[in-house]
């Protein structure tokens, strides 16, 4: 007696790339990355379901997302000479699984200042985005020391920050899009954030 075999196809496997690297990075800075899979997840019909970040002790990092092609995160801390590795492991929508490792640079050049990157402190109306009187107030409760701001106001802006007490702040802005900054501080604090 015959049996019957059935024919399974096996997921195509992407060929993710290897051992890839960002740009370095101030280790007093915070900065954001990206990891984009499009291409090569295009090439094999699939997306990623699932990402599990491993970042080296040195690095500290918050803000992990992915929509299924790019995964995003923001990175500060590390020392200064090294050059620690932050690993993917990937579980794609066709089963399949993937490990990508990037390294990160890190470098002690001060506190970047590139034109997108400024010092938070008094605002001067005439470097604001633009010349527009777009205005947005950004409030920080609980107390931390990075603020994600996400103004949208398409430039940008000059930001002045006060602390819950009523007094000016100064640290760092890290200008992710035209719609996006990242305000860093030495210590946690509440307060807010007027973007002008």
């Amino acid at each position: 007696m015959l049996s019957r075999f059935h024919a399974v196809s096996l997921p195509v496997r992407p060929s993710a790339p290897r051992n890839l690297a960002w740009p370095a990075k101030d280790a007093g800075s915070v900065r954001a990355y990206a990891l984009d899979c499009t291409a090569w997840l295009a090439d094999a019909g699939t997306t990623i379901l699932l990402a599990i970040v491993k970042i080296d002790l040195s690095l500290q990092a918050d803000s992990v997302e992915c929509d299924g092609k790019i995964i995003r995160l923001r990175l500060w801390g590390g020392v200064a000479g090294n050059q620690p590795v932050v690993v993917f492991s990937l579980r794609l929508v066709n089963g399949c699984r993937e490990n990508v490792s990037v390294s990160v640079p890190v470098q002690d050049i001060g506190v970047p200042v590139p034109s997108r990157t400024a010092t938070v402190g008094p605002a001067d109306p005439a470097q604001s985005g633009a010349g527009s009187a777009l205005r947005f107030t950004y409030r920080q409760d609980p107390a931390a020391a990075v603020w994600p701001i996400n103004h949208n106001l398409n430039c940008y802006p000059n930001v002045v920050v006060i602390d819950s007490s009523g007094q000016e702040v100064e640290g760092s802005l890290e200008y992710v899009t035209l719609n996006q900054v990242i305000a860093t501080f030495s210590a946690p604090f509440a307060g807010q954030a007027s973007c002008l």
